[in-house]
């Protein structure tokens, strides 16, 4: 009897860590001993933080950004000004902008994409992602994130796609370690 409890528990284990296998997974390379949270707080509060995305693997769609863009911004439930804008003349703060890559290169570092290059388009088995908050140039935080599932079902308006920008828009902005 204890056997097949043994047995059923193991399967239950099996089947959950087999479930995880497509979830985001987000790791942060990089946050500013002060923190982002103050920083970000007072670049929204004079308007929307200019944004970009690159190599989307749904292609350069206005759209397709602007949703993505949001799940970010709707992440951060404790400052309900946050927004993003992808046109510098509406930038409120033109020191600060986030970035976001899709499939960069692993190698690849924030501070280039801060510095405005464009990295070319490296896809593996998981949708991967490297986002960045900048200060005229400069990282101020590098997360890195990636989901799994089929690629023809992760599009912009998708539940793992909607998690994992949240995700990494919630490492992104962080207030400082004690």
């Amino acid at each position: 009897m204890l056997k097949k409890l043994f047995t059923l528990a193991a399967g239950a284990v099996t089947a959950a860590v087999a479930a995880c296998g497509d979830a985001p997974r987000v790791t942060t390379r990089y946050m500013d001993p002060t923190g982002t949270w103050d920083e970000m707080k007072g670049a929204a509060a004079r308007g929307p933080i200019l944004a970009g995305v690159v190599n989307a693997p749904w292609g350069a769609d206005a759209p397709a950004e602007q949703m993505i863009l949001g799940h970010m911004a709707r992440a951060i439930t404790g400052y309900d000004r946050l927004r993003f804008t992808t046109d510098p003349a509406a930038a409120g703060h033109p020191d600060y902008a986030v970035r976001v890559a899709f499939n960069p290169p692993t190698s690849f570092p924030g501070g280039r994409l801060c510095e405005g290059e464009q990295p070319a388009a490296a896809p593996g088995e998981r949708l991967y992602a490297l986002a960045v908050f900048c200060q005229r140039g400069r990282v101020k935080a590098e997360v890195h994130g990636s989901v799994g599932g089929d690629p023809a079902d992760l599009t912009p308006d998708s539940e793992p796609v909607r998690m994992l920008m949240s995700q990494l828009s919630l490492a992104l902005f962080r207030k400082a370690r004690d």
